[in-house]
Order: structure tokens, then sequence, then C-alpha cells
């Protein structure tokens, strides 16, 4: 059974592919330097399985962070990571390995669900998107 890092560590690397992600970051840093994926645990469900000890459904909020909420054009930022294909893709980058580098069984589910340009983080606002993924070790 991977550890709880191991997985959101698994769920980094994948986004890292993203090559207009200035950064990603695993639990929230002390400051957004856009264009940034932060991931954040949000939900851990441990499940018995028959022979084989326990294993973990783990949700997590996976917030990207394109512009800061002042720049012209921000929205159309956030667009591109929104596409269900494509170079800027978080369902496409996630999905080009759904065992995260070995250390999950599977993503079985992507949802984006919101779109917002006052996502204020530590005094500042961005345009983003809030994603939720789940992870199966």
């Amino acid at each position: 059974m991977a550890t709880i890092e191991e997985l959101g560590n698994g769920l980094k690397e994948r986004l890292v592919t993203i090559a207009t992600l200035r950064s990603v970051e695993w639990l929230p840093p002390d400051q957004i330097n856009a264009p940034m994926a932060v991931i954040v645990p949000s939900t851990i469900q441990f499940h018995a399985r028959s022979g084989d000890g326990q294993h973990v459904t783990f949700d997590v909020t996976l917030y990207i962070a394109p512009a800061q909420a002042g720049s012209m054009r921000g929205a159309e930022k956030v667009l591109p990571y929104l596409e269900k294909s494509g170079a800027q893709s978080v369902k496409a980058a996630i999905e080009a390995d759904t065992t995260l580098g070995g250390k999950a069984s599977s993503v079985p589910r992507i949802t984006w669900h919101n779109f917002d340009a006052l996502k204020a983080y530590n005094g500042a606002e961005y345009w983003g998107a809030i994603f939720e993924v789940e992870v199966r070790d």
C-alpha cells in the first residue's frame, strides 16, 4: 500500500509534465508563483480488502492558478487546463499514467468543478480552476 505522500507525489509527477506550469506543489506553499498547481488532500477513505489488508481511496483538491486576477485575459489562460486533451490538459496529464508511477491502482475520477477569477491566496487573487481527483492505491 502506498503512503498518502507517495500518492500525492505521484500526482505531482503527472502534473509536472504540463510544461506551462511553472511549479506544482504537494501541499500549499507560502505563495503562489503563477502559473502553478497546488495539490491538497481533501478526503481519505480506508477500506478493508479481503486477503491483503487495507486499501485507500484518496481524494485531493487540485488548484490550478495560471494568472493573477488583475492580469489581462487571465480567464483565457485557465481554459486550456480544462480541456479533455492537449498539452495543457490536466485530465490528459493524469490519464497518461493512472498508476501515478506505480503508486496507485487507478485514478477513476477527475472532476473540474469551479472556475473563478477570485481565488484568494495569501492576500492575492488568481484566476483559477479547482479539480477533485480520486486516487485509489
